[in-house]
This record gives structure tokens, sequence and C-alpha cells, in this order.
């Protein structure tokens, strides 16, 4: 299907607008320990990061549809998804899920090691670090949640698997040879039947 030119205008800024959704539901997250009472701020803090995790497996896909050059939001995706992540954590640690420091030592060492050491596997490891907590603390205390999460990561790894393979290759990549050759190897064993 061929779009015009103002349909391609709207895809982009559809993929644009998905991306910076990702703030305001991190913002959303922020707010609900103040209003609501602790389990359904943990339900509502989930819920938004997952749906945030749902536009960031979206937003890309209707960017490279577009067929355009990336914008300003589109080349800096990667801010959008550490700030979801970020404020999920900060609103887990504030409803008393994850300890108070973490988010507080997570910052600094972040700030630290990334620009220390520039590479994308440093910023996906400490991105990792808060991706973690919460499917694991939906499948605790929000077992539904828990169970969309996984849903989530099933769905993501089936129709996203060599966008997963890529940046499973990216983080490997940046890591100091003798670690990234054992590792290639070991992926190599487990994905040769794929």
């Amino acid at each position: 299907m061929i779009l015009t030119r103002e349909e391609i205008r709207w895809v982009r800024l559809a993929a644009d607008a998905l991306t910076f959704s990702r703030l305001m539901l991190g913002l959303a997250m922020l707010v609900c320990p103040l209003l609501l009472e602790q389990s359904r701020a943990l339900a509502a803090v989930l819920w938004l990061n997952l749906a945030g995790l749902a536009t960031d497996a979206l937003d890309g896909e209707l960017g490279r549809y577009s067929g355009t050059a990336l914008t300003w939001i589109g080349k800096n995706d990667y801010l959008f998804d550490l700030g979801l992540a970020f404020c999920t954590t900060v609103a887990l640690a504030r409803l008393g899920f994850l300890w108070w420091w973490f988010p507080v030592a997570w910052a600094p060492c972040f700030l630290y090691f990334s620009l220390r050491f520039p590479t994308d596997t440093v910023r996906m490891g400490f991105l990792f670090i808060l991706l973690v907590p919460p499917p694991f603390l939906a499948l605790v205390y929000q077992r539904t949640i828990g169970l969309a999460y996984i849903l989530f990561i099933i769905l993501a790894a089936a129709f996203k698997y060599q966008r997963l393979i890529q940046n499973i290759n990216l983080f490997i990549e940046g890591l100091p040879g003798a670690g990234r050759q054992r590792l290639q190897a070991v992926l190599r064993h487990l994905l040769k039947d794929r």
C-alpha cells in the first residue's frame, strides 16, 4: 500500500506521539502513590508501565512504516524508555515495594557509567535493571497483571524475534573480548535450532 505524503506525516506523528506518551505515563505513575491506596496504586503503576512497554513495541514499527527520517523524538527514543522505567522504579519505591535507596543509588551510577563508558551495552544493562522488578512484583502482588506481563513478553518475543536478536547482539558487541566470545558461543548453542 502506497501512502500519500499527508498519510506518511500522520504515521510519523503517531509514532512520535506513542514515544512521547511514555513520558506522560511515567509522570502519571509518580502521582499514583499520592492519590490511591497502596494496592490500587500498585495496580495503576503496573498497568501504566505495561501500557508504556506496549507503546515502545509499536512506535518503532510505525516509524519504520512511515519510511521517513527520524525526528528528534525518534532519535531519542531511549530517553523516553529510560524515563518510563525510572518513573516506574520511583513509584514502586514510594509505594514500599522497592527499597527507597534503589532509584537514588541507581541514578548516579547510571550517569557515571554511561558517561565514562558511553556504549549501548552500558545503557541497556542499566535499563534492564529497572525493567526486571515490575513483572515480578506483578506476579507476586497483582496476579492478573503479572499474567498480562507474561503474555506481553511472549508476544513481543514472538512477533519481534529478529529485533530481539539484534538487541541481544548489540548488547554483546559492547562487552569486553573474552566475555563477548563466551556469551556469543552460548547464544549460538541456544539459538541453533531457530
